[in-house]
């Protein structure tokens, strides 16, 4: 009997079931990672200038942030006079407030639920530039992430529980079948064999890569391959751009 036993305990590594990783603490889980702000930009020969915004509600006070830089070098801008406008209602009054080099915050009250365009003056040691911001939009909500509901669509049948239990039973029902049919030696090298045979379990993945399939809905490519750096770390950091302009080629 303890023989047996001994034996049994052989087995089972063989059916070991390996559990896949999922989160029994939150059945839901976002397919995508949405952005947290609203975001227009536009630049020149001279200047590049980046608007970053919040959720804006009609007749309440907004705060947008605004980067302004040197659009062939990315350096931030470190003094300028700002001049901004609503383009087409002039009534609208936009106070600008310096943050950092390179950062301003600019704060009003736009009185309508409707896309806005701003128009800024920017006059600093590079020299004067007039630009159109567009796409203001305000009263407009941030998408939220679709989440799939992982107990709504999967069931106990499918479960790698399910199949653990099931491949456990029957190894036991097979290793007493083999024992009562076999000599001992035949069921300890069967037993064996068992107990080499590969104990991990694949799991199916798909690699998207963020592209349609049929007539769904499409989401604006919310997955890239691309790296995105705020702008805010770029000025932290100093990262800068070079133009890219063709050189004469030595003969070595």
């Amino acid at each position: 009997m303890i023989q047996k036993f001994f034996i049994l305990l052989l087995l089972v590594p063989s059916l070991i079931f390996a559990h896949g990783g999922e989160d029994h603490g939150d059945a839901k889980k976002e397919t995508s990672k949405f952005s947290t702000y609203f975001s227009s930009e536009t630049a020149s020969d001279v200047y590049e200038v980046l608007v970053k915004y919040p959720p804006l509600q009609p007749g309440k006070p907004s705060v947008l942030k605004l980067f302004i830089s040197d659009f062939n070098t990315n350096t931030p801008l470190d003094s300028a006079n700002l001049q901004i406008s609503v383009a087409s209602n002039p009534n609208i009054k936009l106070n600008i407030r310096r943050i950092d080099k390179g950062l301003y915050e600019v704060s009003g009250i736009f009185s309508e639920k409707k896309t806005y365009n701003l128009t800024i003056n920017i006059n600093s040691k590079l020299g004067p530039d007039l630009l159109l911001i567009s796409n203001i939009e305000v009263g407009k909500e941030l998408e939220k992430p679709a989440a799939i509901d992982l107990h709504a669509i999967s069931h106990w049948y499918t479960s790698n529980w399910f199949f653990g239990i099931i491949g456990l039973l029957l190894g036991l029902f097979l290793m007493f079948f083999i024992m009562k049919k076999t000599n001992r030696k035949v069921a300890v090298s069967i037993i064996i064999l068992f107990c080499l045979l590969p104990t991990a379990t694949y799991n199916i993945a798909t690699a998207h890569n963020g592209e349609e399939h049929g007539g769904g809905d499409k989401t604006g490519g919310y997955l890239s391959n691309n790296l995105i750096i705020e702008k805010e770390t770029q000025f932290l950091f100093g990262i800068l751009t070079q133009k890219i302009q063709t050189g004469n080629l030595s003969q070595s």
